[in-house]
């Protein structure tokens, strides 16, 4: 079952206003199609995949900025599988959990780099926690530091 193709379709990036707290930074994702879809190979060969329609969003609000990223990805698994997991998808808008684990996964791993990327461009805060150096405490151990105290 692996994603054999990634491509993003869509970049919309805004700041609507200067970025002023209070500040509720909300990401989202979604499946908006899946569709058969076949993939030329080499001579007259196909080979037939999933297509995957995905949208990602970062919203800084009260309407503060935007970012959207539409693309879709293709997922590879045999004919039959493929044939049953779209069947489902149209039904029930779901389909086998391990399948859209790895599809999820895919989609928020480079979906967050690309809209981190995007938002520095503009210079919007990022809306994912990044590790920070904090200063040291003197004249404490480790021990003595409270759990809520601890950043690692």
């Amino acid at each position: 079952m692996p994603v054999v193709g990634f491509n993003f379709d869509k970049f919309h990036v805004e700041r609507k206003k200067p970025i002023e707290a209070p500040l509720n930074v909300d990401t989202g994702m979604k499946i908006v199609e899946i569709k058969q879809e076949e993939i030329p190979l080499s001579g007259d060969q196909t080979q037939t995949v999933m297509r995957v329609d995905y949208e990602f969003s970062v919203k800084y609000d009260p309407k503060q900025a935007e970012i959207l990223i539409e693309g879709h990805l293709m997922f590879l698994e045999e004919k039959d599988k493929l044939i049953k997991m779209i069947e489902e998808w149209k039904k029930t808008k779901k389909f086998e959990p391990k399948a859209t684990q790895l599809i999820m996964n895919n989609v928020l791993l480079r979906c967050n780099i690309k809209a981190l990327l995007l938002g520095q461009e503009l210079g919007l805060p990022p809306h994912i926690r990044l590790p920070m150096i904090q200063p040291a405490d003197s004249g404490k151990t480790p021990s003595e530091k409270k759990a809520e105290e601890y950043i690692g």
